[in-house]
């Protein structure tokens, strides 16, 4: 599911839409549905973590994000007005796939997290909790497993939350 979210938004571009809703809210083809750790709390599909970070790129300065091999690998992303990035990055194979990661800035981009949707991560996606971890900047290569989505974000910003406040950002280093 969010592999096949993050390619068909790709698809999408310069479609200049206002609103895009294919999935419904709740239920077994929607963001959430069941319940996680208690009676209020939706367990989430790991699809909506990858909609709730489309979500928070609208209205956003578009990064030109270009894949080399579109069919296997989508890429979208998106700066804010304070500068701070989110790129996402699926495999739509169901094979494992090596992508390089070329900012062409360096250290420019300041500090990054990258957090990661997989078979590995599903359980916990499911309750909310995708945590980013700590990556180098500049040219990065890494392998991505069959349908995985990884988020790359300015901060150690959680797959599709808010970005941590400035002063978080600067004491986790």
């Amino acid at each position: 599911g969010p592999s096949w979210f993050a390619g068909y938004a790709v698809a999408l571009k310069g479609a200049a839409h206002d609103c895009l809703t294919i999935v419904a809210l709740i239920g077994p083809r929607g963001l959430a549905g069941g319940l996680a750790d208690s009676a209020t709390d939706p367990a989430r599909y790991p699809v909506f973590h990858v909609a709730a970070a489309l979500a928070r790129m609208a209205g956003r300065s578009r990064l030109q994000c270009r894949s080399e091999r579109p069919r296997d690998v989508a890429c979208f992303g998106a700066r804010d007005a304070g500068g701070r990035l989110r790129l996402i990055i699926a495999n739509l194979t169901p094979e494992k796939r090596t992508v390089r990661l070329d900012s062409g800035c360096g250290n420019r981009m300041g500090e990054l997290g990258v957090a990661t949707l997989d078979e590995s991560s599903a359980a916990k996606a499911r309750v909310g909790r995708v945590l980013a971890d700590p990556i180098s900047t500049g040219c990065d290569t890494f392998a991505l497993d069959p349908f995985a989505c990884v988020q790359i974000a300015s901060g150690l910003t959680p797959f599709g939350r808010d970005f941590p406040p400035y002063e978080a950002r600067r004491s986790s280093s």
